[in-house]
């Protein structure tokens, strides 16, 4: 993470479907702002 404690971006692609469940856990882990598409649309 940043040093300055600013926010760090991240973009990443998934193999399979991401679950509600996930991102619940993955917001618990604190992550923010989680944006999810489909590849074909973020191909666009």
């Amino acid at each position: 993470l940043p040093a300055d404690g600013g926010a760090l971006r991240l973009q990443t692609m998934c193999p399979g479907p991401l679950s509600w469940q996930r991102m619940e856990e993955l917001e618990r882990a604190g992550a923010q702002g989680l944006m999810v598409l489909s590849v074909e649309r973020s191909l666009a």
